[in-house]
């Protein structure tokens, strides 16, 4: 049995964990200690001796959320919108803007993913870790309307897909 801060696990549950710069699925009897590591189902389960505040953990359960969500959506949502990506970029380009949001998706017809939005997130991200963008530390308000005024992130184009 290996107890978490925020549950047990059983000998014969699986979990994946952060190790190194990959994640791995293993038994919960294997987690070593200090690690983060989540239940196959993507629950969070803390840390094996206490629950440590760190850049370094964040981001990993970011980079997990962005892949779970990215893997539950599929490959064809995935394509679909990453060859949007490309268009929206090659225009904004054409016209001379320097940088983009989530809006300009939106403004050229991006297309809801199948079950849950979290998909979107990572579109960008994926487009950033490919050389197209880069994050500023900007933001603006969306003018999405069922987006309330939420914050956008504001990517600097870098060069033409």
């Amino acid at each position: 049995m290996v107890n978490f801060e925020h549950g047990t696990l059983t000998e014969a549950d699986f979990c994946q964990c952060l190790r190194g710069n990959q994640y791995v699925a293993l038994p919960a009897d294997q987690v070593q200690y200090g690690e983060l590591a989540w239940r196959i189902s993507g629950a969070p389960l803390g840390n094996k001796l206490n629950r440590q505040i760190s850049l370094a953990a964040g981001l990993a359960a970011k980079q997990y959320g962005m892949d779970q969500a990215e893997f539950n959506v599929g490959d064809g949502w995935n394509s679909y919108a990453d060859g949007l990506v490309v268009l929206v970029i090659r225009k904004l380009i054409s016209e001379g803007k320097e940088t983009m949001t989530m809006d300009d998706l939106w403004r050229n017809g991006l297309v809801r993913p199948p079950g849950h939005q979290n998909a979107i997130g990572s579109v960008l991200s994926r487009a950033a870790r490919r050389g197209f963008l880069e994050a500023t530390n900007s933001t603006e308000k969306s003018e999405v309307p069922d987006r309330h005024a939420g914050r956008n992130m504001v990517w600097r184009i870098i060069k033409s897909p």
